[in-house]
């Protein structure tokens, strides 16, 4: 597992996240080396493959002075948000790719360009534009 740490609740930004982005349902929220997950169920761990998807959220934020400068940009700059979470994606696509059959594989880039096109992240993708830019090697 990675050198993550795990708590049930929200980062330190919550409040300008839900100015910007509006209200979120379940997610998972990346701060330096700090996961926080509102909606854990006690006892629980996150999917490997999330936990892949926010590393790369946290070596993205390691090249600011701190998480707070990332997430500045991240929420007010839509192509810096865009280009973000399409690595983090890619990223967590292809741990599951090289793991399970072609099938899973594209049920799982299905569910990923869903949620990468949802309202969460306002980028106005479409499902294929979703899919192509997680897929892009």
């Amino acid at each position: 597992m990675l050198c993550m740490k795990l708590i049930k609740g929200f980062p330190p930004n919550i409040k300008e996240i839900e100015s910007v982005l509006g209200t979120i349902g379940e997610t998972v929220y990346c701060w330096g080396d700090t996961l926080y997950a509102p909606d854990l169920a006690i006892g629980k761990e996150l999917q490997e493959d999330v936990y892949i998807h926010e590393r790369v959220h946290q070596k993205q934020q390691e090249s600011y002075a701190t998480p707070g400068m990332w997430w500045a940009k991240y929420l007010y700059d839509l192509e810096f948000r865009k280009e973000q979470e399409i690595g983090a994606f890619r990223a967590q696509f292809l741990w599951v790719k090289v793991r399970t059959t072609n099938k899973i594989a594209k049920e799982c880039l299905f569910d990923l360009a869903d949620i990468l096109r949802s309202p969460l992240y306002g980028l106005q993708l479409s499902h294929q534009e979703a899919e192509q830019a997680i897929r892009k090697n």
